[in-house]
């Protein structure tokens, strides 16, 4: 299990650092970049959901981790969808950027939390 969780924490960093990097750089994005990027983040989104589901088997949830799930998947919509839609512009609305960032700090900061705390613990 401590595998899966320092994968996906790796997963993690690689998508956020070039999530970072593409916004520095700019639309049009790279296309290697972009779908590095774009399979970092769902390699990430599924081990997690692996790794919460066979947690939640384990020793049932409580309701702090309930709420971090229902935040993790509103999030994750979110960072799909605004992300399928930057990768086909140019120009990217800087409301759709901030859409984009927020639903990633919220992902990285609460499942990343926990990961670190379960690699700890």
């Amino acid at each position: 299990m401590k595998t899966m969780v320092i994968a996906a924490l790796i997963l993690l960093i690689v998508s956020v650092g070039l999530g970072i990097w593409m916004g520095i750089a700019g639309a049009p994005y790279n296309t290697a970049l972009q779908t590095v990027h774009k399979l970092s983040s769902i390699g990430f989104a599924v081990l997690c959901v692996i790794y919460f589901v066979g947690e939640t088997r384990k020793g049932g949830m409580a309701a702090g981790d309930i709420a971090l799930a229902a935040v993790f998947v509103v999030s994750l919509i979110a960072l799909l969808a605004t992300g399928g839609i930057m990768s086909g512009k140019q120009e990217v609305p800087a409301l759709l950027r901030i859409a984009h960032a927020a639903s990633a700090v919220l992902i990285a900061a609460g499942s990343g939390w926990k990961l670190i705390v379960a690699l700890l613990g």
